[in-house]
């Protein structure tokens, strides 16, 4: 990595603390004591970085070593999972150990955060030490108390750390008071999810521990330490899945920010990992969870795109589904005959065919309508019926009436008309693609709010029997999820702070269940409330160890903040609506690909063109569920 990143800037200021395996007869490792990556070390080149870096800098810390799960302490402890802890030397010689607790680490990067500083962190190591194995490869040493007591804490309980207030945006649902770093400032590429094992690989008679391995090949392959952090993410997650099956990869905070790079720009197209098989067949990793449908298309984002980090307008390799499962969609290519020999292959969605299911009636009073059918036909993934089409009874998801070129409006299946969109911002006459971008924002949001599986329909059915979901308000009233319609609402006040509580029913060694939280909010946006692809919640009695005896306990909390944004009250709303979107998933999955932003501030899509594992030995569960909460939020 230190090769790559010298290679990449010539103003680079690089800080290494390594040490080597010891031999029989050696004492302590063979390093000089100031590079040893002793606690004292670690923690002070840390605050080094900070107070010598400028506003702006970006930052990477890169930790491959031991990692071991304690039991959670601290208010922002992940209390599902236990808490992080890495693994560090200690003393004169380094032949001691001390750990830097999650918390405090968490701690020092917030310092980072809060100087606007750009910052990255890698964690090629356990997070939790679930099975505990005496094997060279494992990246797990089990928590031992008597090193914890010796050492206290950089942040104690009840210090200034705990009362830091996170900055929020204009969301009316907020995650802030369960973080302890604005989610906005970092991103952490961890090797393997809280309840994994993260293992050493090796190549060519050289130990690599797998994520730092796969993020070196990625960034070769990108001929550059570079690009965004969410496609950089993606086709590691490929990476895993086509020859490292034992963990996978998790991604934390702010996906938009880049490597050494000025990402500032929000992600315009959403890369999705794609397997190739042994059998040479290929196979990209979203499926009827995901609204994905056969006959879908997708475009191949090769290594010229990945280099550029923009997608290449000449012959692009085009992919279309032909069989869809929960998590998965078999690909063929089209007009194509050499299936590409890379690894780590990723693919952006070229339709939705699954918004077909929601039609639109349009009623256009414009005097030129040929720029419309133009557009119109472009538009494969939407079932728009002319107003003058329409069969007697028909009823649509959407009415769309356009009456002049600078005026249109939207009303529901209810025909109630849709307030709170944005205003004409180009001719409507010239310009229909404007118009038809709003619709089918509005027609995806549709899409993820009723999008359910029906495996809740049978309560008898096994994956729904392994999990409890509740609503607690602020007055301790419990609430259990049901549809987004009125008689579900969930009223509360402007202010208030509500606790989402799931519940894990399988017993040790049983089903790990992987929770996505989405907030679906007035402004049309789809907010990825736990800035991360997911949250694992093992099985009760998980990472179990001398010290942490009854392991975990199979329950995860989290509290949201209720608001109602400014701008809405400025503009005279008293209230706002909510949707908790809840997914519980068997097995590790994406779903950014639903993500919207605020209609307000949509962007604009960038179309290429108008238009049996040994080392994995039981097979990935399909099992899911979709959960709703219906929130009403009132100020005053």
């Amino acid at each position: 990595m230190k090769t790559h990143l010298e290679k990449s800037s010539a103003r680079v200021d690089i800080q290494i603390f390594t040490a080597s395996s010891m031999g029989l007869d050696e004492k302590s490792p063979p390093e000089n004591q100031r590079n040893l990556p002793t606690y004292i070390n670690v923690v002070s080149g840390l605050k080094k970085i900070t107070s010598e870096s400028s506003r702006g800098d970006f930052v990477y810390v890169h930790f491959s070593g031991h990692g071991t799960a304690v039991e959670p302490s601290g208010q922002f402890s992940n209390g599902s999972t236990g808490e992080l802890a890495l693994v560090l030397l200690e003393g004169t010689n380094g032949t001691n150990i001390r750990y830097l607790r999650g918390e405090d680490l968490a701690g020092l990067l917030q310092d980072m955060v809060e100087k606007e500083l750009v910052v990255t962190v890698v964690l090629d190591c356990c997070f939790s030490g679930s099975v505990m194995r005496n094997d060279d490869s494992v990246r797990f040493l089990p928590y031992d108390s008597a090193i914890d007591l010796a050492y206290p804490p950089i942040f104690k309980q009840g210090s200034s750390l705990g009362d830091h207030v996170i900055p929020t945006a204009y969301r009316s649902a907020s995650m802030s008071p369960n973080w302890l770093i604005n989610p906005h400032g970092y991103t952490i590429l961890a090797a393997c999810g809280p309840t994994e094992i993260a293992h050493e690989m090796g190549v060519n008679g050289t130990m690599h521990g797998a994520l730092s391995y796969f993020l070196i090949r990625t960034f070769t392959r990108y001929g550059r330490v570079g690009g965004k952090h969410q496609h950089i993410y993606s086709r590691l997650c490929a990476r895993f899945r086509e020859s490292w099956q034992r963990q996978a990869p998790m991604l934390y905070g702010n996906k938009s920010l880049g490597f050494f790079e000025d990402s500032k720009y929000a992600l315009d197209s959403i890369q999705i990992p794609i397997i190739k098989n042994r059998s040479g067949s290929l196979q990209l990793e979203a499926g009827k969870a995901h609204a994905i449908s056969e006959g879908d298309r997708f475009a191949l984002c090769d290594v010229i795109s990945a280099k550029s980090e923009s997608r290449s307008r000449e012959d692009p390799v085009i992919l279309e589904v032909t069989q869809v499962s929960a998590f998965t969609s078999d690909l063929k290519l089209v007009d194509a005959t050499d299936i590409p020999t890379l690894s780590g292959l990723t693919a952006i969605a070229l339709t939705c065919l699954y918004l077909r299911r929601f039609s639109v009636c349009l009623d256009l009073r414009l005097p030129g309508k040929d720029i419309w059918d133009v557009a119109l036909q472009e538009r494969r993934s939407l079932n728009i019926v002319h107003t003058g089409s329409t069969k007697l009874g028909s009823s649509f998801s959407f009415y769309v009436t356009v009456s002049t070129k600078d005026c249109y409006e939207i009303r529901d299946e209810s025909n109630q008309r849709i307030v709170n969109l944005p205003d004409p911002l180009y001719d409507l006459e010239q310009n229909a693609d404007y118009l038809l971008d709003i619709v089918d924002h509005l027609l995806r949001f549709k899409l993820v709010k009723g999008l359910a599986t029906s495996c809740l329909t049978g309560p008898a059915h096994p994956f729904n029997e392994l999990f409890t979901v509740h609503l607690i308000n602020a007055a301790g009233k419990i609430f259990y999820p049901g549809s987004s319609h009125l008689e579900c609402l969930i009223e509360v006040k402007h202010g208030d702070v509500v606790t989402l509580v799931v519940q894990n029913k399988a017993e040790e060694g049983g089903q790990s269940l992987h929770v996505h939280l989405y907030s679906m909010g007035s402004d049309w946006e789809i907010e990825n409330l736990l800035r991360g692809d997911y949250d694992v919640i093992p099985s009760r009695g998980s990472n179990k160890s001398k010290d942490f005896q009854l392991g975990t306990d199979g329950q995860w909390k989290k509290n949201i903040k209720m608001t109602v944004p400014r701008e809405l009250r400025d503009k005279g709303f008293h209230y706002c609506d909510d949707i908790f979107k809840v997914f519980l998933t068997a097995r590790p999955t994406s779903f950014i690909a639903l993500e919207l932003p605020e209609l307000g501030n949509m962007i604009r899509r960038r179309a290429i063109s108008r238009g049996d594992d040994e080392q994995h030995p039981r097979p990935l569960s399909e099992d899911w569920a979709a959960l709703n909460f219906h929130i009403r939020t009132h100020f005053k």
